[in-house]
């Protein structure tokens, strides 16, 4: 299947500030392409915003990198062609129809230029700045709130969606096969894992990675780091009738640190996921805003992942009790499965965003669960929904590992329309 080409004019509008005489350049605006709609970010304070918003604080943080989708056998050598400036390039996410790099230049003075020249390029179908979003992850106790508003465009997918009507899954683990998930290999993509958990004692962790500084090391780096710890707890804690009883205790884990909004890091963490043969990747998160080379992979791994079978990637709705809209963040992407809460009546928990957009929901009344340095805490929201959704899968998957991503969709729907009958 053919990815739809977008071809990119991108340009920067830099103002030259002299500094002692010496010419320092300084972005003042900057213009691209995604989806279908041409987004413009100005310069605000020490970062940038979307042309016109009236918020006060910046909605992103630019670097000199750009992040470029190319034809599948575009090789990064082709790249020195550009004389920009550039300091390294690598390869973040190979689908089965194109490639993302990242294009690291020395001094965002090349920006401009490198934009322009890749923009020229029949085999570059698409060039963005490397974002940062700020505000970004939605924690899974947030209360409700207004979003910041920023540029909300439209994605407009190439394949009809395979998304399940809202339904409700049933309460409680009795509802679920009875396996604890041996032989599933599950990614979750988070911001840091305690593995000296009592409760990890016999974790089958086959993989893991941090995304923020290259390493083979996925631990926590930062206080706020607890979130990967909590998801973790509620899919493979051990099954000792102590503490915290796991999903599927017996499933391997792909741990990915990804404790930010990066876009090179996001599309890597998923780079990472698939070369690990993960059979489904849980995202209990969510940004503020879908960008399209995020929108790509994902769709790339459900459609061709897995061997073809196409990979679960599940993503939580958010907290902010929301009328979702396509388009408007990761958890809208039709070939994602998109999780929301509800409350242990079956209905959607009144935070929990909603909407058509909305695949399924998984009852988010707060429990317990794993906390760094050995103990235990509460976890609640469209974050452990997404978690328990998670697990039901790779019980599914544990009992037929052939099942398309369709049939697992299918299997969600009839189990969750047959407990609201």
């Amino acid at each position: 299947m053919k990815f739809p080409v977008a071809v990119v004019a991108a340009t920067v509008v830099l103002a030259l500030m002299l500094n002692g005489g010496s010419a320092d350049a300084k972005i003042w605006q900057i213009q691209f392409n995604n989806f279908d709609q041409t987004v413009v970010l100005e310069a605000k304070g020490d970062g940038f915003s979307p042309e016109g918003d009236a918020n006060h604080k910046p909605l992103f943080h630019l670097s000199p990198r750009l992040i470029v989708k190319t034809a599948p056998h575009f090789e990064k050598h082709l790249f020195s062609e550009l004389n920009v400036g550039l300091a390294a390039t690598s390869l973040l996410y190979e689908g089965r129809s194109f490639r993302y790099f990242l294009l690291e230049l020395s001094t965002t003075h090349s920006l401009g230029e490198a934009l322009a020249l890749l923009g020229r390029w029949p085999e570059v179908l698409l060039v963005q700045p490397d974002m940062l979003q700020l505000k970004a992850v939605v924690d899974s106790h947030q209360s409700p709130q207004k979003t910041a508003r920023a540029i909300r465009p439209t994605a407009k997918s190439t394949i009809s969606s395979t998304s399940l009507k809202p339904t409700t899954l049933p309460k409680g683990s009795q509802a679920l096969p009875i396996t604890s998930g041996q032989g599933v290999r599950i990614a979750v993509i988070d911001d840091g894992f305690d593995f000296n958990h009592p409760e990890f004692a016999q974790l089958k962790l086959a993989f893991q990675y941090d995304t923020e500084f290259k390493t083979l090391d996925a631990r926590p780096k930062h206080p706020l780091d607890t979130h990967g710890t909590k998801i973790a707890g509620i899919l493979f804690a051990q099954r000792d009738g102590k503490g915290v009883e796991g999903v599927v205790p017996d499933a391997s884990l792909i741990a990915i640190r990804q404790p930010n909004t990066w876009t090179s890091q996001t599309l890597l963490a998923f780079q990472l996921a698939r070369l690990t043969q993960a059979d489904l990747i849980n995202c209990s998160w969510h940004s503020q805003w879908l960008l399209q080379p995020v929108h790509d992979v994902v769709q790339d791994l459900a459609l061709h992942g897995r061997g073809g079978q196409g990979v679960a990637v599940v993503f939580a709705a958010g907290n902010q009790g929301l009328q979702l809209k396509p388009g408007q963040h990761e958890a809208t992407i039709p070939e994602a499965i998109v999780v929301g809460a509800s409350r242990l009546s079956g209905e959607p928990a009144y935070y929990s965003n909603r909407g058509a957009q909305v695949d399924t929901f998984a009852v988010g009344a707060s429990r317990q669960t794993t906390a760094n340095q050995g103990g235990f805490t509460a976890i609640s929201g469209t974050s452990l929904a997404a978690a328990e959704v998670s697990g039901y899968i790779a019980r599914m998957l544990n009992k037929n590992p052939q099942l398309t991503l369709q049939q697992i969709e299918n299997q969600l729907a009839t189990l969750s329309q047959g407990q609201q009958q």
